[in-house]
């Protein structure tokens, strides 16, 4: 398994993130960052977190930081780093196993989602490459069910952080008119069924990665109206949170510094959040205000609270 610098360094950079851009994002000192990537230096634990919820890498790098520490202190660190093997092989066979009897059995449904889950470990690992692979595979495999607009999704977020805007409106609009075709789901709470909200969603989050503020700004709109009942109780706080994210990022790249700062700190407020989602799109914000507005005293303000998230 590599160092904890060396797959912090390959997640940045996956992500076209600069030394700087990091430090800034976290917030933490350059210098410090450049010498954990060139393995002088090990992470604390706080610092391991919270470079893996800015990069995205949902505990990737976590473990990493924490079989360097074994590799340091224990006399047989092999035997942490064979654990850790052992677990994920464990999931990957779970994975495969569930594609075998999928193909076996004729389920396309349950081939599709054997197809997803390696489209999602991708998308975690930055392997964009791979989730498109996995994605368009999946899709192939399952037909026109469910599963299917679940892996069109997927094939969007990967276009995204590539920067392809254009192949993320193909993507996109391809789902939707799937989703249409296809019956409303007896249970929308279900992971595993997408309905036009969750859609909604994932179409906001793809077009604010590619910086295609038209569209981010119009479904993060319909995602606060949709999650937001009658008489102003949030339904869907965390997709709400996200959705005012969404606008502070299409404003500030938009120069208006004070929509962005008062949207951004509305999304703190929510009653439920899911504190590493929020962090990362309020990094990416946190992130632009300082590139744009770097002496102004809302920037600060942003930074602050977000600090106080953490």
């Amino acid at each position: 398994m590599p160092s904890f610098g060396a797959q912090m360094r390959a997640a940045r950079q996956a992500r076209g993130l600069s030394l700087a851009g990091l430090a800034e994002l976290l917030p933490a000192d350059k210098g410090h960052l450049s010498r954990i990537e060139n393995g002088h230096r090990r992470p604390g634990e706080d610092l391991a977190r919270r470079v893996d919820e800015v990069l995205g890498t949902r505990g990737e790098l976590i473990t990493c930081a924490a079989l360097d520490v074994s590799a340091a202190l224990d006399a047989r660190p092999w035997e942490t780093a064979e654990l850790l093997h052992r677990m994920r092989a464990g999931a990957e066979a779970t994975r495969i196993a569930a594609r075998q009897l999928g193909d076996e059995a004729g389920h396309t449904g349950i081939t599709g989602w054997s197809w997803e889950m390696a489209a999602w470990f991708a998308l975690t690992q930055s392997r964009h490459g791979a989730v498109l692979a996995a994605s368009r595979a999946g899709q192939l495999a399952a037909g026109r069910q469910g599963v299917t607009v679940q892996l069109i999704a997927q094939e969007a977020k990967a276009l995204a952080r590539l920067g392809d805007a254009p192949a993320v409106r193909e993507a996109l609009d391809r789902g939707r008119q799937l989703l249409d075709a296809l019956p409303a789901p007896d249970r929308p709470d279900n992971h595993f069924e997408v309905d036009p909200d969750k859609w909604l969603f994932y179409a906001m989050d793809a077009y604010r990665l590619a910086s295609d503020d038209a569209p981010a700004e119009h479904y993060a709109t319909e995602v606060i109206r949709t999650g937001t009942s009658p008489n102003g109780v949030e339904r869907s706080p965390m997709r709400v949170a996200e959705a005012r994210l969404t606008l502070a990022a299409t404003a500030v790249r938009s120069g208006d510094l004070e929509r962005a700062v008062d949207s951004g700190l509305a999304a703190f407020t929510a009653a439920r959040r899911s504190l590493p989602s929020l962090l990362l799109v309020a990094g990416e914000v946190d992130a632009e205000l300082h590139r744009r507005y770097p002496r102004e005293h809302a920037t600060q303000d942003f930074r602050e609270a977000l600090n106080a998230l953490r």
